[in-house]
């Protein structure tokens, strides 16, 4: 068991109905933003993210592009961060 798992576990009251411990407990499925300093281009950027649990998306430009910005609900994503997996990535490259 991941050690944020456990932690929500021992947080559950005892007996609580609908609840575990583990992927299938319905608890939020977390994921930590990856480093993509080293990609230069949306490609490069979308194969370190996409197994990493993330959806990248490409708003504007070109996927061979040089990556201008990078936001995730209109805000810089920062490495490390947590976030829902399958949360949506925005790129615009040129």
């Amino acid at each position: 068991m991941a050690n944020g798992t456990a932690l929500l576990c021992l947080l559950l009251p005892l007996g609580a109905v609908g609840w575990g411990c583990g992927a299938d407990a319905g608890l939020p499925d977390i994921v930590v933003f990856p480093d993509i300093s080293a990609a230069t281009t949306y490609e490069q950027a979308a194969a370190i993210l996409t197994p990493a649990g993330f959806q990248p998306v490409l708003t504007f430009g070109d996927a061979q592009g040089a990556i201008q910005s990078v936001s995730i609900d209109g805000q810089p994503p920062q490495v490390g961060q947590t976030y829902r997996r399958n949360t949506v990535v925005e790129f615009t490259a040129l």
